[in-house]
C-alpha cells in the first residue's frame, strides 16, 4: 500500500471564530486585529443585508452578499482582509483555520 504524505501546515486543527458587529452609524469594519489563517468560512449570523469584500472597502454597490443560510468559503491568509458594510447592528460570524 502507497504512503500518503500530509503537509501538517495545511491541515491544522487550530482555529477559531470570530463575531464582528456593524457599527452605529454603519461603516465598512473589519477585524481589527491580524488574525492570519488558510481559510474560513463567513456567515451572516442575523441583520438585514451584509456585503464582503477582501482588500477593498465594502460597499452594497461592490461587495460580495452574505447569506444568512450558507456560509461562504473563503481562502484568505488573514482574517483582518475581509471588509463588511451592512446596517447598524447586523452580525457576521467568521470560522477561520491555519
Amino acid at each position: 500500500m502507497a504512503s500518503t504524505n500530509f503537509d501538517t501546515g495545511l491541515n491544522s486543527s487550530t482555529g477559531g471564530v470570530i463575531i464582528i458587529t456593524i457599527p452605529t452609524p454603519a461603516a465598512d469594519i473589519t477585524h481589527t486585529t491580524a488574525q492570519p489563517c488558510r481559510s474560513c468560512l463567513v456567515q451572516q449570523q442575523s441583520g438585514t443585508q451584509v456585503y464582503m469584500n477582501i482588500n477593498t472597502a465594502a460597499a452594497a454597490a461592490t461587495g460580495w452578499k452574505l447569506s444568512a443560510t450558507s456560509a461562504l468559503p473563503t481562502p484568505v491568509d488573514d482574517v483582518q482582509k475581509l471588509h463588511f458594510f451592512g446596517t447598524a447592528g447586523d452580525i457576521i460570524q467568521i470560522f477561520w483555520r491555519n
